[in-house]
């Protein structure tokens, strides 16, 4: 529909544009919190998953917190209208005065060292704490590695969380404004199972505190997110639900102990399956014969992971012509290259796509609605392309033809505002 209606012509010279499915967007975020449901479950998104200010909102309205991974983070939640003590500050480099504002503001802050929490102790007696602030303390459970190293961080030379929980028995005993704990064990290409243990560790060193301390003094337990996302088909998996019963099997008190909150950070599997890059293809390159080179406008600006880490991050590719009818025929292997001057500019290598992709076709590159536009790059001064949203569920989706309304949610970013980037 956007093809055909000239949805993309607004956009001048810049054929590519990310789409989110709001409806889509709106289940993923129901049925995470079907899946965890009560009271004391805070779900928090991960805001640099997908740091779009519309999005967080509507996040926000859907009665979620949001995570942040710095300071300029809190900010964004806090324009996006999360009450304080629903933000999550997790930033492993907070400087004494983030810890400050986050004291003052009400945030659940998360110490991601001994360190930080030592300098977190001195400045606490010259800030006028907020009485809803939350103090926490993250936790290596030193579970290992999943299937991807750099997404993985529970290992021993992790730069996340406190490994040796003598220290942290003690830190509880010592001060006693410390109330939660934290852990996150690692994200895509983590098995369920990985992250469950992680839990796990974080709910036994819980009960050891209380019952060092005599009375109950972890009253916030942080699970992280880590959800992985399937991006060889349409299908969403693994699910929440199926997450929730692996949890329920291996840490089940978190449900049924309504007294302790629980926090979620779930980024990638609330969004990435809800987005999509839809690029033009400017021209053909038949070099080769067997293997043509498809020139587009999507490239490693906003394809970092594929097409730095093609191993471990690969998207699926659909072509469609100028009139937005999908391409068929013969397949034949493509390389879908972008607009950078650099060779490894490929955001799809020995794709099979249909022997008559040609200039001024489209392509729709599927499951990018996580670490895509958030990862934008600088790299030969390119403008971030608009983002639109779709939705059939308002009356103007209604009635449209086809009960799709497309709307623009975010538009192209201005020259003025590459160019001032440099300066």
């Amino acid at each position: 529909k956007m093809i055909e209606g000239g949805v993309l012509e607004d956009q001048g010279d810049s054929r590519v544009c990310v789409v989110y499915d709001s409806d889509m967007l709106s289940d993923l975020r129901k049925n995470l919190k079907t899946a965890m449901p009560g009271d004391h479950w805070l779900h928090a998104m991960a805001i640099k998953s997908a740091p779009l200010q519309f999005l967080l909102k509507e996040a926000v309205l859907d009665g979620f917190g949001l995570e942040a991974a710095s300071y300029l983070e809190v900010k964004m939640a806090e324009e996006a209208g999360c009450p304080p003590d629903r933000i999550v500050f997790d930033s492993p480099a907070k400087t004494v005065n983030e810890i400050r504002y986050a004291l003052s503001a009400g945030l659940l802050l998360n110490c991601n060292s001994m360190t930080e929490l030592r300098r977190l102790q001195k400045a606490y007696p010259t800030v006028q704490v907020h009485p809803k602030a939350r103090i926490g303390i993250r936790i290596n459970p030193l579970i290992g590695a999943g299937s991807i190293a750099n997404l993985s961080v529970s290992k021993k030379d992790s730069k996340f969380g406190v490994q040796d929980q003598n220290e942290i028995l003690q830190a509880f005993e010592a001060f006693p404004a410390l109330s939660a704990l934290h852990v996150h064990t690692g994200s895509q290409g983590m098995e369920l199972s990985q992250l469950a243990a992680g839990a796990l560790v974080a709910v036994e060193l819980a009960e050891k505190i209380n019952k060092k301390c005599g009375h109950k003094r972890v009253s916030t337990i942080d699970i992280g997110g880590g959800l992985s996302a399937n991006y060889d088909n349409f299908v969403t998996t693994p699910t929440f639900d199926q997450y929730a019963s692996e949890l329920k099997q291996t840490v089940p008190e978190i449900f049924s102990n309504s007294d302790v909150a629980i926090v979620t950070e779930f980024g990638r599997a609330l969004v990435a399956k809800a987005g999509f890059v839809l690029t033009g293809v400017e021209y053909m390159m038949r070099g080769d014969p067997s293997k043509p080179v498809a020139i587009t406008h999507a490239g490693a600006d906003l394809f970092v992971r594929p097409c730095y880490d093609p191993k471990h991050f690969s998207h699926r590719f659909t072509a469609y012509d100028s009139n937005g009818v999908k391409r068929k025929g013969e397949d034949i292997k493509v390389d879908i290259a972008g607009p950078l001057c650099f060779a490894g500019d490929i955001i799809g290598r020995e794709v099979n796509l249909p022997e008559s992709l040609d200039e001024g076709d489209w392509i729709a590159v599927h499951d990018c609605g996580a670490n895509t536009y958030a990862l934008w790059s600088r790299h030969c001064s390119r403008q971030a392309p608009a983002v639109y949203g779709i939705t059939r569920r308002t009356d103007n989706a209604k009635n449209e033809s086809d009960g799709v309304e497309v709307v623009l949610m975010k538009e192209k970013e201005a020259e003025s505002n590459v160019l001032a980037f440099w300066k």
